[in-house]
């Protein structure tokens, strides 16, 4: 079965893919938008092409993009293709900071677990040998 990758993931893959790039041009020059190569994104994803374009248009436009303010389009003056590379980051931040708060309660709820178990362990030991 194909996985299918997370918000996250083609946040994150277009961020450190773009970054370099985005941050050389200077800011007097620079626009928002940026070209992405969604055929090169997708074969790092190991999916369709489709999937990441739907994914982009169909998906985190339609979630993020806020009257004019858009997050992606198909064209923007002479880009295709085009990521709002200020706003991509704010929303991946955003999806990192939800991980990190994901992981750390799923931590905590394993330590908590675990401490159970040899709490009733332990309980059960010392019950037996009185």
């Amino acid at each position: 079965m194909t996985k299918i990758p997370t918000d996250l993931e083609i946040l994150d893959l277009i961020f450190e893919s773009y970054y370099k790039p985005f941050a050389e041009v200077p800011r007097n020059e620079r626009s928002a938008f940026i070209s992405i190569d969604i055929k090169e994104l997708s074969r790092k994803l190991g999916v369709d092409p489709d999937i990441v374009f739907g994914r982009l248009y169909h998906w985190l436009e339609k979630k993020h993009g806020v009257g004019d303010s858009h997050f992606f389009s198909i064209s923007v003056g002479s880009k295709k293709n085009a990521v709002n590379f200020p706003m991509l980051s704010s929303i991946l931040a955003d999806l990192r900071r939800g991980r990190r708060t994901e992981t750390t309660a799923l931590v905590l709820s394993i330590i908590s677990i675990v401490i159970s178990l040899l709490s009733f362990v332990t309980a059960l030991v010392l019950s037996k040998s009185t």
